[in-house]
């Protein structure tokens, strides 16, 4: 395989060139695959296309399979879907232990994209039935998401456990996600909670997070706080770039009904300097609240005007009218007409229409 990028391609064509040169009809083949999957990466579809299609030509049994698979992508990708199922069905038949698998994967996934769910649910099958691992994980996780979205519960668990058991490790850990998902809108407190806690445990950057957030939610829903909190800050403390803000916001109000105000300011300012578009505004104004209410008006000013500043769409004008009733409680009436007028002018209309009284009542 090439590397992609101009460099990538130019590298291609000259590997592909020696390899004409050499008489090797296998070397060919390959160089004139390789060149194909550059030229794709690149965007350069109809020159891909051609590389692809001379790659399948070659009958070389090592080469033909993937080219037709990877052919199937390229067409797919651009909306040419009865070309690239004909080229997943040539991929198929050529029987390959690891491409025919795939090649009825992404027919699958064509056939979804199709609306045809009963041929992506038996193409689904003969992926799992293929015996590649990854694979056949991959599918029986677009298999399970598939039987839940018709409702078959009990066949979407069959489906995420076919995946689990693949032990193809990204598979495990979003089938056990996702089984934790359809358990829990089934009432399976239990059954979601083993699950969730399964994909936690599975270490994976995206699903260990989202299960660990999706289990707070339910065991809070349960009224289990201590696993709630406990499963928040989990989240918290993972760095996930979306997760973790909310779970923080999540965890500080455990901790300020626990009285714990010194963490939760933490979990709070952690959250707010996080740099989410959504999460760091409503963060940092409800650290503004939460220091104005403990007597620091200087920090909840500092919260509030970095919400302000965020100019976020609701969280901005809510933070601008706090901030201009502190001001004023402080005699800055400057300052605080500023403030309350920004949020005169943020087009929230219930937020407007109180700054507008506040202004009013300023002297």
């Amino acid at each position: 395989m090439m590397p992609a990028g101009p460099k990538g391609v130019a590298k291609a064509r000259a590997a592909r060139r020696r390899a004409a040169r050499s008489g090797d009809p296998l070397l060919l083949a390959v160089a004139t695959y390789n060149l194909g999957v550059a030229l794709a990466a690149q965007g350069e579809v109809e020159e891909a296309r051609a590389a692809l299609e001379q790659a399948m030509g070659s009958g070389r049994p090592e080469v033909a399979p993937k080219a037709a698979c990877n052919l199937g992508l390229l067409l797919a990708s651009h909306g040419q879907l009865d070309e690239a199922r004909a080229a997943y069905q040539q991929a198929i038949a050529s029987g390959d232990p690891q491409v025919a698998p795939l090649g009825w994967f992404n027919l699958g996934i064509l056939l979804g994209r199709q609306g045809d769910a009963e041929g992506a649910r038996a193409a689904f099958q003969q992926a799992i039935d293929g015996g590649d691992a990854q694979t056949a994980g991959e599918a029986a996780v677009n298999l399970g998401n598939l039987l839940a979205a018709q409702g078959d519960t009990a066949a979407a668990q069959v489906a995420f456990g076919q995946a689990i058991n693949s032990g193809y490790s990204d598979a495990v850990a979003l089938a056990s996600f996702n089984l934790g998902n359809t358990l829990a809108e089934k009432g399976d407190v239990r059954g979601a909670r083993a699950a969730y806690q399964q994909a936690i445990d599975s270490g994976h950057a995206e699903n260990a997070a989202g299960a660990a957030m999706n289990l707070g939610i339910l065991l809070n829903g349960q009224g289990d706080t201590s696993g709630a909190q406990a499963a928040f800050r989990r989240v918290a403390e993972s760095g996930h770039p979306d997760l973790a803000p909310r779970a923080a916001i999540e965890l500080a109000g455990f901790l300020v009904e626990q009285g714990n105000i010194r963490a939760a300011t933490a979990a709070l300012r952690r959250a707010a300097d996080s740099g989410h578009p959504e999460h760091a505004p409503s963060a940092a104004f409800y650290l503004g609240g939460l220091l104005a209410k403990n007597r620091d008006a200087a920090g909840a000013r500092k919260a509030y005007q970095q919400a302000v500043d965020s100019g976020h769409a609701v969280f901005a004008a809510k933070a601008a009218v706090n901030l201009g009733q502190l001001l004023a409680l402080q005699g800055d009436v400057r300052r605080a007409r500023a403030a309350l007028q920004y949020a005169v002018d943020s087009g929230d209309a219930d937020t407007a229409a109180k700054a507008r009284q506040i202004l009013d009542q300023l002297t």
